[in-house]
């Protein structure tokens, strides 16, 4: 949750007040919000004593690449295929997608488990 209010926040700002592209912004908010998740389900979410750390952080980079680049194609596709629909909406869609179907399932059985 946490990860996700960076992402989407960060997304706004950029688009809203910079001028950076809207897609260019929902990349720079994946990458920011990436690294807050790790932090996040390592220290609360999936936390173990004795815990390798670089063992899980290249377990999740594994993960986070592939969510990024699902995150990432998913959210330019909706821009073109919906260039009507507000830019924010279309990442959200995408974003719940793929946390919901590829990111907390990888990380929950093979990252942290």
């Amino acid at each position: 949750m946490g990860s996700s209010i960076v992402d989407f926040v960060l997304l706004t700002l950029l688009v809203e007040f910079f001028n950076v592209p809207k897609f260019t912004a929902g990349v720079i908010g994946l990458v920011a919000g990436g690294i807050i998740n790790f932090i996040i389900n390592l220290k609360w979410v999936f936390h173990k004593e004795g815990d390798k750390v670089w063992q899980r952080a290249l377990k999740y980079f594994l993960v986070w690449a592939g969510n990024f680049f699902l995150n990432a194609v998913g959210y330019k596709v909706m821009l073109h295929s919906f260039p009507d629909l507000h830019y924010f909406i279309s990442r959200v869609i995408v974003s719940l997608f793929v946390g919901i179907f590829y990111n907390y399932v990888l990380q929950r059985w093979f990252v942290f488990k």
